[in-house]
């Protein structure tokens, strides 16, 4: 390897790559404080109909209830630099259901799954204690969904390939991008896998009260499921947020570099770089003719890359 291809490589491991993650981690904090401030806000207005502005004053106030807005957005963090080490460029091939289960009992997967039922647990107490403040005995139902889904997230993004980026087609404007991916496409995905974790939460939730005490569980309320589906849907949709964003940041084409440079890049280990540096060579090639004369060798037969 040359000394330009070390300096190049150098760069974007100790400055572009850092630089991705802090912008993408601080948006995500703001995105998932604007979601707090929405679910907090509907789920007190459905308690305190004549309050429509509690949500708000809750949550700009300090007051004790401080605390746990300072550990959700520690929390917010912590997950934002574990995904910014643990994406992946290439979606996981389609695999079959006992190939799945036998995945999932690696020791690394087993880990990342607790982990991410563990972090939703806590976002769930946090958020109940803010937005359910009369939940009572029903606060451990409610965070046990929160548990329900983290692992239910845990699993897909281990599993089913929600850690993978998504490389635009069309390079679009940054904010263009950004403001897509948090469109009511989101919503409508974030909402869906909120109702069906609840269903089947609510499911097992039956059979065990019935199993256990013959009886159906106490938590069979409207309060009851619309506390459990806010909880849920906020989980998922901080989540949800935080890939879309990061795969937005991470994929945005590279700075201004010189040929050189780039070719430098494409033998990087670091497959994100790698990606990047073909992506921004490609489009030099389409705009340049003395790049695609330095890349081409046109005395062979089709102009083969050198």
């Amino acid at each position: 390897m040359t000394k330009e291809s070390e300096d190049a490589n150098a760069w974007a491991h100790s400055t572009e790559l850092p630089r991705r993650v802090k912008t993408a981690t601080v948006t995500s904090l703001a995105v998932s404080g604007v979601w707090l401030c929405l679910m907090t806000s509907l789920s007190l207005l459905y308690q305190f109909p004549l309050q429509p502005l509690l949500g708000l004053y809750t949550l700009l106030t300090p007051s004790g209830l401080s605390l746990y807005i300072l550990l959700l957005a520690t929390l917010s963090v912590w997950a934002s630099v574990l995904h910014s080490g643990s994406y992946s460029v290439t979606p996981a091939k389609a695999r079959s259901l006992s190939s799945l289960v036998y995945i999932s009992l690696h020791p690394q997967v087993l880990l990342s799954v607790t982990m991410t039922g563990l972090q939703s647990l806590v976002t769930a107490w946090c958020f109940v204690k803010l937005s359910w403040p009369e939940a009572g005995e029903e606060e451990r139902f409610l965070v046990g969904c929160g548990l329900w889904t983290g692992l239910y997230l845990g699993l897909r993004y281990c599993l089913l390939s929600d850690n993978s980026l998504v490389f635009p087609v069309i390079h679009k404007e940054l904010r263009s991008q950004v403001t897509g991916v948090l469109g009511s496409r989101l919503l409508t995905k974030s909402s869906a896998q909120a109702v069906s974790c609840v269903q089947y939460y609510y499911l097992a939730s039956i059979l065990t009260s019935l199993a256990s005490t013959y009886s159906l569980p106490s938590s069979l309320s409207l309060s009851s499921a619309l506390a459990s589906l806010s909880t849920s849907a906020f989980i998922i949709l901080v989540h949800n947020s935080r890939l879309a964003l990061f795969s937005v940041f991470f994929t945005s084409p590279l700075p201004c570099l010189s040929a050189p440079q780039l070719l430098s890049l494409l033998t990087s280990p670091y497959p994100l770089i790698k990606n990047l540096a073909l992506s921004s060579l490609a489009r030099q090639l389409d705009l340049s003719a003395s790049i695609r004369g330095h890349v081409f060798s046109l005395s062979q037969p089709g102009g083969h890359p050198t």
